[in-house]
């Protein structure tokens, strides 16, 4: 019975030991829920080149459009995620060539992944996604004004700095979209070891347990 608790103990703590944890989300603001909200009575605020408005995040390109999402006052949409009021519209009265981007803090030789939300509001859309030396494009046929789905994209890259900088550009789109909403990255932070040390620390715990039997 000794010897069966132990062996018990062994493997609960080489389980713990080698589970799989994630960090926090690296970004900050990822659903775009706060900043300096200026409702123009429409239902969203433009943001010009350069804007801060949306906290810790820069608008770069023609700039974009910081869409209500949630309730009855949404110009489109009305579907927001987990209690998500705002998403970014990267299209800005047909110029489709706005962008968003934010740096964060990696640690060189990590993987992480970046996942988002990626919606189409009645217009065929396109953004393409760049981190870390990595650049890729997303697309999505355009759906429903005020119930279009929203499509989880994601992205693994590994970082190569201290800090990294995600950015968002839009290649295609109508009077709105592509449009964004939960921007998150996660590291893992104890990966799952190779088959090879997984056998040498089963033997270990074989040799442990007839130790003991031995012992006893």
């Amino acid at each position: 019975m000794k010897t069966i608790s132990l062996l018990a103990m062994c493997t609960l703590c080489l389980c713990l030991t080698f589970a799989t944890s994630v960090n926090a989300n690296q970004i900050m603001n990822g659903s775009f829920e706060f900043g300096s909200y200026n409702n123009n009575g429409g239902g969203y605020s433009r943001l010009t080149p350069g804007s801060t408005a949306i906290t810790n995040w820069v608008v770069g390109g023609n700039g974009l459009d910081w869409h209500i999402i949630d309730g009855g006052t949404a110009h489109f949409g009305r579907n927001g995620l987990n209690g998500s009021q705002y998403a970014v519209d990267l299209s800005l009265d047909y110029s489709p060539a706005g962008s968003i981007s934010q740096t964060f803090a990696t640690t060189p030789g990590t993987q992480y992944q970046l996942s988002f939300l990626l919606g189409a509001p009645q217009f065929d859309s396109a953004v393409n996604v760049s981190v870390a030396g990595l650049s890729q494009t997303f697309s999505l046929a355009g759906q429903s004004q005020y119930d279009f789905p929203w499509q989880k994209e994601t992205l693994n890259f590994i970082a190569s700095g201290s800090f990294s900088t995600l950015l968002f550009e839009s290649v295609q789109g109508g009077y709105w979209g592509p449009v964004l909403d939960n921007v998150s990255v996660e590291a893992a932070t104890n990966p799952v070891p190779e088959p090879s040390t997984m056998l040498l620390l089963g033997a270990g715990l074989i040799s442990l347990v007839f130790w003991r039997r031995k012992k006893a």
